[in-house]
């Protein structure tokens, strides 16, 4: 019997052939379809973390002092995925309706009207009540991050981390406002302005952008309902 060495280096370099092919297909959609693999199997661990997430930010927003009837005519009712009843949840509620494209320019101008009506004093202690609950806001979300970050979207990772980098830079800026108040005490002066007050609607903007694309992942239904009165 004799050897086909002919057929035997044919099969060897088409295989070669092949295998070089593959390579940079396998480089490329590799790591993306291992994401989606174990996504699937932690489904309902990943679905656990972004409802963490989500309920912090619902209820930084619901505890918020600046309420309007417009705004808050629409409230959305957060719950895990209907089709997986063994796991189905009540998750969150946001008494903003974050679908809605008129709330983010809404929420700048009802905040600034809050303020607008009160004196400058008025306005101070308001501000400065809000940006203690952003403080604890910050470092609920980063305590929920540096605890499952590993688990989490990688894209939403990014949001979160921008939006507690944000709140910490006004944070800083806001610290600028307590050297005026022991100026103004050892001077016996009356407060003129602060610093913070234009900063604050990008947060909150940045928040519903943030509790939107969470609710829009597979994880989670929402339902839209009339707000109170």
């Amino acid at each position: 019997m004799t050897f086909d060495w002919n057929s035997f280096w044919i099969n060897i370099i088409s295989d070669a052939f092949f295998f070089l092919v593959t390579i940079p297909i396998v480089i490329k959609y590799l790591p993306d379809l291992a994401n989606r693999i174990i996504k699937k199997r932690n489904k309902q661990n990943l679905t656990v973390k972004f409802s963490s997430i989500l309920i912090e930010l619902c209820e930084f927003i619901t505890d918020s002092q600046y309420w309007d009837k417009e705004l808050n005519k629409e409230h959305i009712a957060i719950t895990t995925r209907k089709k997986d009843l063994k796991n189905f949840k009540f998750v969150s509620l946001c008494n903003i309706n974050v679908f809605s494209k008129l709330v983010y320019p809404k929420m700048l101008l009802v905040i600034n009207d809050y303020h607008s009506k009160l004196t400058t004093e008025e306005s101070y202690k308001l501000l400065t009540d809000e940006f203690n609950r952003l403080k604890v806001f910050r470092l609920d979300i980063e305590r929920i991050l540096s605890a499952h970050s590993l688990l989490v979207d990688e894209e939403i990772i990014l949001k979160i981390s921008k939006l507690c980098f944000d709140i910490r830079q006004i944070e800083i800026k806001f610290k600028t406002n307590f050297m005026y108040d022991d100026l103004l005490k050892s001077t016996n002066s009356v407060r003129s302005g602060f610093f913070g007050l234009n900063e604050l609607p990008t947060i909150y903007q940045s928040t519903l952008y943030l509790i939107r694309d969470i609710v829009s992942m597979d994880y989670f239904e929402y339902e839209i309902q009339k707000g109170e009165n």
